[in-house]
């Protein structure tokens, strides 16, 4: 005799599918075998050290640098100007422990025209920052900084 097996309802489909999930997960979180136990963080922990001279990027830093408003003599390119073109420079650079641009620094990320990025190049000395921070003392930081050449703002 040949019995006939039931096919399994969908409750119970949901169920094992809830049980193999569970499963899953546990055995994810669970650390590996052989590997040392986790330290736990304590609150006494010591304070991170800041290496000297390494810049430091916007994630790291507890106060980001800011550029100080009305410092940077940003010059429309003439060329640009009569062509009627606007455009926009993602510039990268260092900004030191006093709020200075290490102008050696700069790196172009994206660029509408070279007239912008040499723009940009000038006036990057003329500028100035407050410096970002980490503990309270003031640290060099990566910055990045998008620069927008528009006709109508001029």
């Amino acid at each position: 005799m040949r019995s006939r097996l039931a096919r399994p309802r969908p409750l119970q489909l949901a169920g094992a599918a809830a049980l193999l999930a569970i499963g899953i997960v546990g055995a994810c979180s669970a650390g590996a075998p052989d590997a040392p136990p986790a330290q736990r963080a304590s609150k006494a922990a010591s304070p991170t050290v800041v290496p000297a001279g390494k810049s430091m990027y916007e994630f790291q830093v507890e106060e980001q640098a800011h550029q100080i408003p009305g410092t940077g003599s940003m010059r429309y390119p003439d060329a640009m100007r009569s062509a009627n073109r606007e455009g926009e420079v993602l510039a990268q650079f260092v900004v030191d422990a006093r709020g200075m641009v290490e102008p050696s620094t700069l790196h172009v990320l994206k660029s509408t025209d070279p007239a912008f990025t040499k723009a940009v190049a000038a006036a990057l000395p003329t500028m100035r920052f407050t410096p970002a921070r980490v503990h309270g003392r003031p640290v060099k930081q990566v910055v990045e900084l998008p620069f927008t050449f528009s006709l109508e703002a001029h």
